[in-house]
């Protein structure tokens, strides 16, 4: 089974009793699904554990090309980057039994396929990035360069990608403008 893309979060959860973490997981499945699992667990143990699902959330936009090209989550906001340059907004509520997965809108903006994704919740900021933003003059290019960037993080002063190349891997940053 191919699960991708997938984005974990882990934190400590706020409890007197004992250390207790909590730990969200999601990803994209083949067919166009894809699910969140949340699990509590101790340093010994796994506590509960609660799932939800969104079947068959994306059409099919072209033969052999995925669904979903990036994932990042932080509660409550999950983001779907998808290959027709759109990112999708959803909600994970957590009810007694399950996890519930809600849509709330659709993002645009993108000119090619969004790669990587960032999210702080708390301040009210996500990042995306698609391999256009790499290139400043681009008219001249009949396609774009092998390159990627993999991964986006980011805090109040910067924004840091790990960029794939066709000789290798590079690390770049740019100033975070408020």
């Amino acid at each position: 089974m191919n699960w991708f893309p997938v984005e974990i979060d882990i934190h400590k959860y706020p409890t007197n009793k004992k250390d207790l973490w909590k730990a969200v997981i999601c990803f994209g499945l083949s067919g166009g699904s894809y699910t969140t699992t949340e699990i509590t667990l101790s340093s010994d143990t796994i506590i509960s554990s609660r799932h939800g699902f969104a079947l068959n959330a994306e059409p099919m936009i072209q033969s052999g090309i995925k669904k979903f090209t990036a994932m990042t989550y932080s509660p409550p906001h999950l983001i779907i980057a998808h290959a027709n340059n759109t990112m999708k907004h959803y909600l994970v509520t957590a009810t007694s039994n399950y996890l519930e997965i809600t849509f709330k809108q659709t993002l645009y903006g993108h000119t090619f396929r969004v790669d990587a994704l960032a999210i702080e919740a708390s301040k009210r900021r996500l990042v995306s990035s698609d391999r256009s933003e790499n290139y400043i003059n681009q008219s001249d290019m009949k396609e774009l360069p092998d390159s990627k960037i993999n991964t986006l993080r980011f805090d109040e002063d910067k924004i840091v990608a790990i960029m794939s190349l066709s000789g290798g891997s590079l690390v770049r940053s740019w100033p975070f403008d408020s």
